[in-house]
C-alpha cells in the first residue's frame, strides 16, 4: 500500500536525522587507569549516578507514536470514503434502473393515449355514419313521396300519355361518403355506390358539397347526366 511506503520514508528521515552534533551530549571515553576488571565499584567509591534519558529520542518517539496514529486514521478514513463510493454506486445504479421504469411508465401511457385517441375518432366516424345514413334515409322518403304526389293525378288518368323524365347520376368513385345537392336536395353517396335522381326535362342546379360550386344544366327526356366524384 501507498501508505506503508509513506510511513517508511518518514521513519527513514526522523531516524537519519538522529546523528551526534553540537546539540547532543556525548559520554567521555573511559581512562584505561580507572578501569576495573571486575566490573563494580572499587572500595571507598561511590556509585556513578544514572544518566537522565536523552530529551532527543523521547521527542522521536513522540513523534513516531503521532505519525502511527496519523497513518491509522487515514487509513481509517480511506476505508470509510471506499465505503461510500461503494454506497454512491448503488445509488447510481438504482437511479438508473428507476430512469428506465420510467420509460418503460411513459411508454406505456403513450400507448394507452393513442389507444384512446383513436376509440374517441372511432366514435365520431361512427356517429357520423349513423348521421348520414338517417339524412339519406330521409332524403330517400321524401324522394319517393314527391314522385308519389307527382304521378298521383296520372293515375286518375286511364289514357294519358307518360310524362317523360330524364335522370341525374351521382356515382362516388372515391374512398369518402361524398354529398350532392340537386336542386337544394342533399344526396349522400357512399364509396363505390351510386344513386339516381329522376326528373322532369329543364334546368336543375347541382353541388359537389367540399368539391365543387353550385352549377347549372339543362336535362332532356330519356338524358341520363352522370356527376362522378373520383380522385381528384
Amino acid at each position: 500500500m501507498w501508505w506503508r511506503i509513506f510511513a517508511a520514508m518518514a521513519l527513514s528521515a526522523l531516524f537519519g536525522s538522529v546523528v551526534p552534533g553540537p546539540g547532543l551530549a556525548q559520554e567521555p571515553p573511559e581512562k584505561s587507569g580507572s578501569a576495573n576488571p571486575t566490573g563494580s565499584s572499587a572500595p571507598g567509591e561511590k556509585p556513578a549516578p544514572a544518566k537522565p534519558a536523552n530529551p532527543d529520542e523521547a521527542n522521536l518517539a513522540s513523534r513516531l507514536d503521532k505519525l502511527q496514529q496519523e497513518l491509522m486514521q487515514l487509513s481509517k478514513a480511506v476505508g470509510e470514503l471506499k465505503q461510500e463510493i461503494t454506497v454512491l454506486r448503488q445509488g447510481v445504479a438504482t437511479v438508473d434502473k428507476s430512469v428506465d421504469e420510467l420509460k418503460k411508465d411513459v411508454a406505456a401511457v403513450n400507448t394507452v393515449l393513442q389507444q384512446q385517441m383513436l376509440a374517441k375518432r372511432l366514435d365520431l366516424l361512427e356517429q357520423e355514419l349513423a348521421r348520414l345514413r338517417d339524412t339519406f334515409k330521409q332524403e330517400m322518403d321524401r324522394l319517393q313521396s314527391s314522385i308519389a304526389q307527382r304521378s298521383a293525378p296520372e293515375v286518375r288518368k286511364a289514357f294519358a300519355a307518360p310524362i317523360a323524365t330524364g335522370q341525374v347520376i351521382i356515382r362516388n368513385d372515391w374512398s369518402l361518403p361524398v354529398t350532392v345537392s340537386v336542386d337544394g336536395i342533399a344526396y349522400t353517396v357512399s364509396p363505390g355506390q351510386e344513386q339516381r335522381v329522376v326528373r322532369t326535362p329543364g334546368t336543375f342546379t347541382y353541388e359537389v358539397h367540399g368539391w365543387q360550386a353550385p352549377r347549372s344544366r339543362t336535362l332532356e327526356a330519356g338524358e341520363q347526366f352522370l356527376i362522378r366524384i373520383a380522385h381528384p
